[in-house]
């Protein structure tokens, strides 16, 4: 359950701070271009938090609803506070992009090496006919990176 909880905590924070990102943005194209970003990898956060809660045998049906009602909502209120720090008139709102996105940036990085990453990697380990399943982890998560280097550079506006 603590691996669960705390997996559900940082998803949750990290979705939260990702919606600061995107409020905060200035332009609707930078907007629209970090919206889709954030859904591509959402939709993987989001499976992996289900499955979590599934394989958590202690957690009800109402837990897990409670956990992806606040996981969903997370990022819903990051934009509403961001719009609200973007409006604020001063030199600090132009200050406070950089250090919203790399915080995004770092959670999302704390998430996929410290919990992701080692806990998948322990599931396929403990199966010794399975061993050739951390090589294509590996290559999964490679070429996932490549993917979106991929995509930002291509649909990157430029001005950044």
């Amino acid at each position: 359950m603590t691996g669960t909880l705390g997996l559900f905590v940082a998803l949750s924070l990290h979705s939260a701070i990702e919606g600061l990102a995107i409020g905060v943005q200035n332009s609707s194209r930078k907007v629209l271009f970090l919206l889709g970003a954030v859904a591509c990898h959402k939709l993987v956060m989001g499976f992996c938090l289900g499955l979590e809660f599934r394989s958590n045998p202690q957690t009800t049906l109402r837990q897990h609803f409670i956990g992806i009602v606040v996981f969903a909502l997370g990022a819903i209120c990051g934009i509403g506070i961001g719009m609200i720090i973007a409006d604020i008139p001063s030199g600090w709102s132009t200050a406070a992009l950089p250090i919203v996105q790399a915080l995004a940036g770092g959670t999302l990085f704390y998430v996929t090496v410290c919990e992701v990453i080692p806990r998948e990697k322990s599931r396929w380990h403990q199966n010794a006919g399975r061993r050739i399943a951390g090589f294509g982890q590996f290559l999964a998560v490679i070429s996932g990176f490549a993917l979106m280097c991929c995509i930002n550079y291509f649909l990157d506006d430029g001005d950044s």
